[in-house]
């Protein structure tokens, strides 16, 4: 696996990757969400916050310009996955509530990463179905790091390639699908 640094170049070299200067966020801002929120970041996001903020990658629809398959938040868009995808997760699973949604992946769906399991750089990150939640998703990926490089590595990932729930090869690994239903 590449190393953050490494990816965020890469990422940058992307040619259809559209950056948000002055979306990154401080290391004092991200202390402080964290001590808002109650919950780390993993060491990497923090990382990929402080050096890029938001931005969108690998165009959905050819001709809508502001269609991406992924669009990273800045810090301040990072919010509960439930007030991206519906209050009612929280009500019927009472782990959601330490799920945060730090991408959107269209259609209504978004990327979760579940604060409760950091330690270091590995978290739990969540393909976030909206049409499924709380219950049928999936892990994708025990890291950001591992997120993103998979990321990049695939321009179909989301929905521009195909349905996030089922399947583009983002959300396979050479031995078959990646991930464990109810994930909590």
């Amino acid at each position: 696996m590449q190393t953050i640094q490494a990816l965020i170049k890469e990422l940058r070299d992307l040619k259809n990757t559209r950056f948000y200067p002055g979306t990154e966020a401080t290391p004092q801002e991200i202390a402080k969400w964290e001590k808002q929120k109650g919950f780390r970041l993993p060491e990497d996001y923090k990382h990929f916050l402080a050096a890029v903020g938001e931005c969108r990658m690998h165009p959905a629809n050819p001709g809508h310009e502001d269609s991406f398959a992924i669009r990273f938040f800045a810090l301040k868009q990072v919010v509960k996955a439930s007030e991206h995808i519906g209050e009612h997760i929280e009500e019927e699973d009472e782990d959601c509530k330490s799920w945060y949604a730090f991408a959107d992946a269209q259609d209504g769906n978004c990327i979760i990463m579940d604060l409760a399991t950091v330690k270091g750089a590995s978290v739990k990150i969540i393909d976030g179905f909206h049409e499924t939640a709380p219950y049928d998703l999936a892990v994708i990926s025990e890291s950001f790091t591992e997120f993103l490089e998979r990321s990049i590595a695939d321009p179909n990932t989301s929905s521009g390639g195909g349905d996030i729930a089922k399947g583009t090869r983002y959300w396979s690994t050479p031995g078959g699908f990646y991930g464990e239903v109810n994930p909590s």
